[in-house]
């Protein structure tokens, strides 16, 4: 059953009880943000994930937002159990204070294009908001299914997890490259939680643009095989997927016929690591050795795996391998075919791949990071 909209309870007296739940019947601790997510507590993490869950979060952000509960008293119930794993609750209100007290100093400033105290000189090329790139993107149909869940979870809820809504905040600020202040505005009508410092500081943030230099550029595909590796997010949230493999919501656009053409190609929203297991296996589900893209050991995945590789020159930059792929029945090779989505064929065994809505008019920027692209034409 499709996901629907819960009603939201931020009552002073509510928000008092979820925060003594969440702390001293130990929900906080097991949703530590700072365990590795490759370890065996990874079960555990579950606010590093795309969906944390009824007690992967604190449910408490819309009391904040609204006055209902005071940060002290978020840090005075964490401060009981700091030791057991409630700290990084503490952590969290101070974040909050330092947004706060930003935008008090910055003013209007908060709102300038290129930050407020911008720490490098911006070569950024803004683009204004507008056009189907702008309306996808809102409306939750990029092509890539973890941006796409957020996107729908928050038009549909006035929610959105923490780990989600960055990754559709990194697309459109890093990939699409258009105005950060654009998505702020839009999270602020539809945020149930919405709190100015907090929204916009973390747009500016993330967008590089803040108080810190460093950039942030979240690969969306590679995100949802490393937080949603069992795509129970997007199927919950986008009923395309609802029966789908994990590897079909990993990679609609290459194994799902009629899939909308992605904003950007697909092919830059893998880190290294997962791009040398796809190579390797056809597959990007399963196991995953090397979590923060080690390219010393992703050299040496996949000896053993890929077996039609053997055989394969080892000076030969153009060799392909075969893996076979359990979720359609392919073999996909070594090569751009596995971004690409099968060719459906029409009862006479001729093409008939129908273009994707609205790829035509998506712009292409010789200056966009986002290597933004077209279809390549019809033959017919």
């Amino acid at each position: 059953e499709h996901a629907m909209a819960q009603p939201i309870d931020c009552s002073e007296v509510f928000a008092r009880a979820r925060l003594e739940e969440f702390v001293l019947q130990g929900h906080a601790a097991r949703a530590e943000r700072d365990r590795d997510l490759s370890g065996p507590t990874a079960a555990d993490c579950s606010l590093h994930r795309a969906d944390p869950g009824e007690h992967g979060s604190s449910k408490l952000s819309a009391a904040l937002a609204l006055g209902c509960l005071s940060p002290r008293q978020v840090a005075e119930v964490a401060g009981r159990c700091a030791a057991g794993g409630a700290g990084w609750l503490i952590a969290h209100m101070e974040m909050r204070d330092y947004f706060i007290y930003s935008a008090f100093a910055a003013g209007h400033a908060l709102f300038a294009l290129h930050g407020w105290r911008p720490t490098l000189p911006s070569s950024q090329a803004w683009q204004p908001p507008g056009g189907l790139v702008w309306e996808r993107w809102a409306s939750g149909r990029t092509g890539f299914p973890l941006p796409d869940a957020a996107m729908r979870e928050l038009l549909q809820t006035g929610l959105c997890s923490n780990r989600a809504r960055q990754n559709a905040l990194s697309l459109l600020t890093k990939d699409l490259q258009v105005d950060w202040r654009s998505g702020a505005e839009l999270f602020q009508w539809l945020l149930a939680d919405h709190d100015v410092a907090a929204n916009w500081g973390n747009w500016a943030y993330f967008s590089g643009v803040g108080g810190d230099p460093k950039q942030r550029h979240y690969k969306v595909v590679s995100q949802a095989v490393k937080y949603d590796a069992d795509a129970s997010y997007v199927r919950k949230w986008l009923p395309e997927l609802a029966h789908c493999s994990v590897e079909e919501c990993f990679r609609p656009f290459a194994l799902l016929a009629g899939w909308p053409e992605p904003l950007v190609d697909p092919k830059f929203q893998l880190v290294y690591a997962d791009k040398e297991r796809l190579k390797c296996s056809g597959v990007l589900g399963g196991t995953r050795p090397f979590d923060k893209g080690d390219k010393k050991s992703a050299k040496g995945f996949g000896k053993g795996v890929a077996t039609s590789a053997k055989g394969a020159s080892k000076g030969s930059k153009g060799a392909t391998t075969s893996s076979d792929n359990t979720s359609t029945g392919r073999m996909l090779k070594c090569s751009d075919s596995v971004f690409r989505a099968p060719m459906p064929m029409s009862s006479d065994g001729t093409s008939s791949m129908v273009a994707p809505i609205g790829t035509e008019t998506v712009p292409v920027s010789g200056q966009s990071r986002g290597r933004r692209w077209r279809p390549a034409a019809s033959s017919a």
